[in-house]
């Protein structure tokens, strides 16, 4: 009886062990890097600081927006008309992907204030395709 009580511990053990190490992976729980961009279905690019583990949600947000111009701008999130308040928090079904940033990137150096947008000229290829025939 002892070695199965044993057997057990040990594999109620091992288990724990490998659904916290997924768990781990998923929610990014071990990750130092803390900024992150995520893109959304909207077309949308956000940038920020990826906090807490349930959900998506963004600290200190900036927007990529596209000018009338065609320029890129990064717009501080807290700064919309309305005034939003705390992180921002996206449905997760809504990002099709997200990525961390390099902590000594221009952008990561704008979320924690180190550089002003104005600093910042976005560097971006197009997401709209382009069609091109062959004759």
């Amino acid at each position: 009886m002892k070695s199965k009580n044993s057997i057990l511990i040990a594999v109620i053990i091992v288990l724990v062990i490998v659904v916290g190490y997924f768990m781990s992976k998923q929610y990014n729980w071990f990750n130092k890097n803390k900024y992150t961009a995520a893109y959304l279905q909207t077309g949308e690019l956000y940038f920020g600081e990826k906090v807490g583990m349930a959900g998506f949600n963004l600290k200190n947000a900036w927007l990529l927006n596209k000018g009338e111009d065609g320029k890129y701008s990064l717009q501080e999130f807290s700064q919309a008309a309305w005034k939003p308040v705390g992180a921002m928090h996206l449905a997760k079904d809504k990002v099709v992907f997200w990525t961390n940033i390099d902590e000594n990137s221009d952008i990561a150096k704008l979320i924690k204030g180190e550089k002003k947008s104005s600093d910042v000229q976005p560097s971006t290829t197009s997401t709209e395709s382009s069609t091109t025939t062959n004759k």
